[in-house]
């Protein structure tokens, strides 16, 4: 009789022709995300003072005449908004539910955002904490403290010259 041979080279390991067995890992299944549905309506609130403006894909316009006003857009069009009009989300001028600026990539935007809900907050700050505060903020939302500054000045509920002072430092705006 005859050796069975195998053709090629020999193993390595010369002293053991024994085949080690792998283990086996089972990975951790990976999470997939359902996709939205592009029609889903998704409620988009304006965050800047003197309305807001924005022409859609297919050409409607969409208004938002004063802060804290909302629309209904579809998803499908905050995709193109994502791609087409940045500014929106970068200044930022609108805000929208978390997981949805977290769908359309553009939720790093809004990192050091400030409660709008109560921008009145600020004004209460130290001049200290407005001084490390303001400098970090976006575009968008200087010019949306800056304006509500301004009302409150000329409505006397902003009245501390030190904390003026700082916001006209920081913003670099005049508010009186």
């Amino acid at each position: 009789m005859t050796e069975n041979k195998k053709r090629g080279r020999p193993p390595k390991n010369t002293k053991t022709n024994a085949v080690k067995e792998t283990e086996t890992k089972e990975f951790p299944k990976k999470k997939i995300k359902e996709q939205r549905n592009l029609n889903e309506l998704i409620e988009v609130k304006c965050i800047v003072h003197g309305g807001l403006y924005y022409v859609t894909s297919e050409g409607f316009e969409v208004v938002w005449p004063n802060y804290g006003d909302i629309n209904y857009l579809e998803y499908k069009e905050l995709m193109h908004m994502a791609g087409k009009a940045k500014r929106f989300f970068i200044e930022p001028w609108i805000i929208m539910e978390q997981d949805i600026l977290e769908d359309l990539r553009v939720a790093h935007h809004y990192k050091k955002m400030i409660d709008y809900e109560n921008i009145d907050a600020i004004f209460k700050k130290s001049t200290e904490e407005l001084k490390k505060v303001l400098p970090s903020l976006p575009d968008g939302t200087k010019r949306l403290i800056a304006d509500r500054a301004t009302s409150m000045i000329k409505e006397g509920k902003l009245d501390s010259l030190k904390t003026i002072e700082v916001l006209q430092t920081e913003l670099k705006v005049d508010l009186i």
